[in-house]
């Protein structure tokens, strides 16, 4: 299973987190994000285009924008 970890900086502030996908999936839905499709494809989506300098970054601009970056977690950063 791969391991991830993940920030979300919004205007309400940035949050940090760590796990599996379905971690991450959870992670993005709870945030209520505005502009946001189903948690499970901003989640699909970013991690189908893959990971650019061992990180994949999703922006939404807007007035109340946010930006979710993640990356895999090697082995000895797994907790």
């Amino acid at each position: 299973m791969t391991a991830y970890s993940w920030t979300l900086t919004s205007p309400a502030g940035t949050s940090s987190a760590s796990g599996d996908v379905d971690a991450l999936t959870r992670f993005v839905r709870g945030a209520r994000l505005s502009g946001l499709m189903a948690a499970d494809w901003v989640v699909d989506l970013l991690l189908a285009d893959g990971f650019e300098n061992g990180e994949a970054v999703h922006r939404h601009e807007g007035s109340d924008g946010w930006t979710l970056a993640v990356r895999p977690l090697g082995n000895s950063e797994r907790h």
